[in-house]
């Protein structure tokens, strides 16, 4: 089913100065939106970012979907963190993001019915007790929804680290799109793949995205992947960023997935599979087909499996020759002795045959003088 966009709308802004409830200077202001308890069918499928004039004042702004939050409807404070219980990552602006509208494919959505609350929150660049401007996000929901939903992981680390590796747990999740988090002017190069490991079988590499794949972004700066690329279970994502001081290692990568059998391991912050970045081709070769990758690349396990087949055959080849010597051998060596039996069985045949031809020239020979006796008597 598709959706369906209706006029409802959630705009969430930070009060102005005059409506401020503290005298603290304050750095970050979270205003939390709670959701209604009849959201089953609804769904958010765009966000439009209310960015005001003195926009260099922002640090980032972010909005998150959570299952519960200890925070009142309007809080300040001056950490970046926000006290929300399994939350989700969906939207980011800084002053290098695009002012566009930030849209969900046709068909997609965030499955409002699985959260409590929506949490805007404005990092500001500086501490300051009364604020010029106003900016929020105003949020835009469907009221059908269909069986594919929208979801984010959260990958890599905006403080440190430059490699990262994690394996999926959930099932079936159909990656379509990346956004780099933190954004400022600082260019550096990065790539994300997907390495997929099988039992006898190649190593299965695909490349999700990378800095160079800058034609493939939209207006809402999320990078468009091109290709079907699809993060199952036991998967293995990968992302590399330059080892540079100004580089932060940190994006967003949306998915659709059947929310029946999703999991929500959407954080991707750990490196505990580094070995895999060896299989990864040079950074020059990134943009090479996939389908040319996987094909050139054997596995390691594979490998060794032909390796062990073709010692096997050669050692019972080696086996089989030396029983077929042994047999002839034995054949050979019995010989002798079967000649000479059949020797001594012809030879006797002979000799008794002798000996009854014998006897009866003897009986003959006494017959003929016993009838001679009777005459001469």
């Amino acid at each position: 089913a598709s959706l369906t966009l209706t006029r409802i709308s959630i705009t969430l802004i930070t009060p102005n100065s005059t409506s401020l409830t503290t005298k603290i200077p304050y750095k970050s202001v979270h205003v939390k939106h709670i959701l209604p308890n009849n959201q089953d069918r609804s769904v958010l499928v765009a966000i439009d970012p209310l960015i005001q004039i003195h926009r260099k004042s922002i640090e980032r702004l972010t909005v998150h979907l959570c299952n519960g939050s200890t925070h009142p409807l309007i809080s300040y404070d001056n950490t970046e963190e926000i006290n929300c219980d399994q939350s989700m990552l969906i939207y980011e602006w800084t002053p290098y993001s695009s002012p566009y509208s930030f849209r969900i494919p046709d068909g997609l959505g965030f499955n409002l019915s699985k959260y409590r609350s929506i949490m805007l929150s404005v990092v500001y660049t500086k501490q300051s007790v009364i604020r010029k401007e106003q900016s929020g996000v105003i949020l835009h929901t469907a009221t059908k929804w269909a069986s594919f939903q929208t979801g984010t992981i959260l990958a890599g680390n905006e403080k440190s680290g430059k490699q990262f590796s994690c394996r999926s747990k959930d099932d079936l999740r159909l990656l379509y799109g990346v956004k780099r988090l933190n954004e400022n002017e600082n260019n550096f190069w990065w790539r994300i793949y997907v390495v997929r490991v099988r039992w006898l079988r190649p190593k299965l590499i695909q490349m999700v995205s990378d800095s160079q794949t800058l034609s493939n972004t939209n207006q809402s700066g999320i990078g468009m992947i091109s290709s079907e690329i699809f993060l199952k279970k036991d998967d293995y994502l990968l992302i590399e960023c330059e080892n540079v001081s100004h580089a932060s290692c940190y994006f967003l990568i949306y998915y659709s997935y059947k929310f029946e059998n999703n999991k929500k391991y959407n954080i991707c912050q750990d490196n505990g599979f580094s070995h895999l970045f060896k299989v990864l081709p040079p950074r020059d070769f990134s943009n090479m087909d996939p389908t040319i990758l996987n094909k050139s690349r054997i596995d390691g396990s594979m490998m060794i499996l032909l390796l062990s087949i073709w010692i096997s055959i050669i050692i019972g080849c080696i086996i089989l020759r030396r029983i077929r010597g042994l047999v002839n051998f034995r054949t050979e060596a019995a010989s002798p002795f079967s000649s000479q039996k059949n020797f001594m069985q012809t030879t006797g045949r002979t000799g008794n045959d002798n000996y009854q031809q014998r006897t009866g020239e003897a009986d003959q020979m006494m017959q003929i003088d016993v009838e001679n006796a009777g005459i001469v008597s």
